[in-house]
């Protein structure tokens, strides 16, 4: 099945309403979001979804409006250690517990938890920076990289210089 947005060969792709990576339904129904991947909202066709790496260089355009600029901005994000539904039932264990994990962990050299940070610097000109901050749709700890919506020419650009 083919549809009318390019990232859905096939049945899989980006969501051009939600940018999650799913496989569309039979009936090009989006399983995330529910809405139709062959019809793409306004201005969909500008955004893209790309995975940056926070060592990798990045192209000298802004990644919202792909105009040339050397001026970059910091993406970043720090992970959390729990869900905040968690942190009263932690709250109360470590209250009864504390004083003998905190002791057992002292004796085992356990370290405390350091929450990881992954930060990027990304072109932004001057008139984008201030429309807010870059959508980050996916965090990958492991390869310290994330997911933002940027502009399709920005990913283009990426793309190449990737391969060079």
């Amino acid at each position: 099945m083919r549809h009318s947005y390019t990232g859905f060969e096939g049945g899989s792709g980006d969501c051009p309403h939600c940018y999650m990576r799913v496989m569309a339904r039979a009936d090009g129904s989006c399983p995330s979001c529910g809405k139709d991947t062959s019809k793409p909202p306004a201005g969909a066709g500008e955004r893209r979804r790309v995975t940056l790496f926070a060592s990798e260089p990045c192209p000298a355009l802004c990644a919202r409006c792909a105009s040339k600029t050397q001026r970059r901005e910091k993406v970043a994000i720090v992970e959390e250690q729990q869900s905040a539904a968690n942190r009263q039932t932690t709250r109360v264990l470590r209250f009864l517990f504390g004083p003998v994990v905190g002791l057992l962990s002292f004796v085992a050299g356990v370290k405390t938890w350091n929450p990881k940070r992954i930060e990027i610097s990304l072109p932004l000109c001057r008139p984008c920076s201030g429309l807010g901050e870059i959508e980050i749709l996916h965090a990958s700890w492991d390869e310290s990289s994330l997911d933002l919506l940027v502009h399709r020419r920005f990913a283009k650009a990426l793309r190449k210089l990737r391969r060079e």
